[in-house]
């Protein structure tokens, strides 16, 4: 190993190393002592004795001195090259580490469902990277159900989900965002298509459309519950993988659903969404997360979410009942 690469080790072992580089850089840019103490804020005194404990580390002196002016020497000038590249990079590794430690650094992988987010989501990532840049996203839509196992496996570190069937999954934590209000989405020209409400008992006989219970048996078997609760089963359910295949489904003319009305930003303009009545049916929009995650960009963006008028108002919202179709 060359005298430079074992120099260049030895003053890379600790912050006071790092410090007294720091003093060597202001020195040499300055060629004085006197105005670099000045620059620095300290003592011409304690400027000398780091530059003492400097030539003693590497061995060799570092300066030429002359009266009240100072010259580097060739390995000063060697130093200092090595000092600029060390300076700098102990910067970058505090950065580092000091955006770590607020939860702001490395990736954050996002799931979502396919419209309850769109209300909110995009302004959430768009604020948060705003101040903090150093944070990569990554967005992966899911239905319900296989969001929840994404958030078991790892593939995913914040999830936007409902509360329905949330219980099946311990290992999850979540914080609920707002109340979401469950409609029926029907076609525009459907006979209830005028209504205020529509009462999920009054949809016995109409062709239902729902989620396949291979892809989503959460949202299945929410739709199941609520029209068993209402007198009926649906018979013989379109049975669809997405959320857009439902929605396109029923566009067409082919059935109604059952779904959070928040969806509404995923809706075409040939659909109603009109809300579950005469007694009301609420479902809970919530961000979800694995309780031993230990990405520290969950918490904070987390905050960043409660933090959001968008949030707000759609929990203003929940507690005012629409009164009209969407």
């Amino acid at each position: 190993m060359s005298t430079e690469s074992k120099n260049r080790l030895k003053i890379s072992g600790g912050l006071e190393d790092i410090q007294k580089l720091r003093y060597f850089i202001a020195l040499a840019e300055c060629s004085s002592f006197t105005e670099a103490a000045a620059q620095l804020g300290i003592s011409q005194s304690a400027v000398s004795q780091q530059m003492a404990e400097l030539e003693r580390l590497i061995e060799a002196p570092l300066f030429i001195r002359s009266n009240r002016q100072c010259q580097l020497t060739h390995v000063g000038k060697v130093l200092l090259k090595e000092a600029f590249f060390l300076v700098a990079k102990s910067d970058e590794a505090f950065k580092k580490v000091h955006l770590a430690a607020k939860g702001v650094t490395g990736q954050l992988r996002i799931g979502y469902w396919g419209g309850i987010e769109k209300t909110f989501l995009p302004q959430a990532i768009y604020d948060f990277r705003s101040v903090n840049p150093e944070v990569h996203f990554s967005l992966h839509q899911y239905n319900c159900e296989e969001l929840n196992k994404a958030l078991m496996r790892e593939d995913i570190d914040i999830g936007f989900s409902t509360s329905y069937g949330f219980d099946h999954f311990p290992e999850l934590a979540a914080k609920t965002l707002f109340t979401d209000s469950m409609c029926i989405v029907i076609h525009r020209s459907h006979r209830l298509a005028s209504e205020s409400y529509i009462n999920i008992a009054d949809l016995a006989n109409e062709q239902f459309v729902t989620f396949h219970p291979q892809a989503d048996y959460l949202s299945h078997d929410h739709t199941l519950q609520l029209c068993a609760e209402n007198g009926f089963i649906p018979q013989n359910p379109i049975l669809c993988h997405d959320l857009a295949t439902i929605l396109l489904t029923i566009e067409s003319g082919l059935g109604v659903a059952i779904l959070p009305g928040s969806i509404r930003e995923a809706a075409g303009r040939g659909l109603r969404m009109i809300e579950a009545g005469p007694l009301a049916q609420h479902l809970e929009i919530m961000v979800t997360w694995k309780k031993n995650n230990s990405n520290a960009s969950i918490p904070a963006f987390v905050d960043k979410l409660e933090s959001l008028n968008s949030i707000r108002l759609l929990k203003v919202n929940a507690r005012t009942p629409r009164s009209h179709s969407a």
